[in-house]
């Protein structure tokens, strides 16, 4: 279970959370949305499946200068995100169609751990590392 604060008084906002903990198979969501006046209504349920565990691999894991990554083959144009523990971004680039594998420069990251995701089209995936 997470909690995402609310943005204030919108009319519409987009809020986001990434699940670290994913299972190996099928994982279930739904939102509860809660008013200022404490009165809440829940989502429909959705389920996400994970990706295969060969689908996205990261290595070496702990890393030090440089981080490896292979993928399946890329059907379109795929946006890279590292995160610090506290989910802020440090770093992004793109991958173009058809990379299977690349590697990212991360001797200028603090020794830590760190979230690394993948958005291609609709798809999400998300793996940590850590840098040494």
């Amino acid at each position: 279970m997470a909690n995402v604060n609310a943005a204030g008084n919108t009319l519409a906002h987009n809020y986001g959370y990434t699940d670290k903990s994913l299972l190996s198979s099928i994982n279930y969501y739904r939102l509860k949305m809660v008013d200022a006046d404490d009165r809440f209504a829940y989502s429909r349920i959705i389920a996400v499946k994970a990706p295969a565990n060969n689908a996205i691999v990261i290595f070496p894991n702990p890393a030090r200068d440089k981080l490896l990554i292979k993928l399946a083959c890329i059907t379109q144009q795929t946006a890279i995100t590292i995160n610090d523990a506290k989910g802020r971004c440090i770093k992004k680039l793109q991958l173009s169609t058809g990379t299977i594998q690349t590697s990212v420069n991360i001797a200028g990251l603090a020794a830590g751990v760190y979230s690394i995701s993948f958005l291609s089209g609709t798809l999400k995936y998300t793996r940590q590392f850590i840098k040494q």
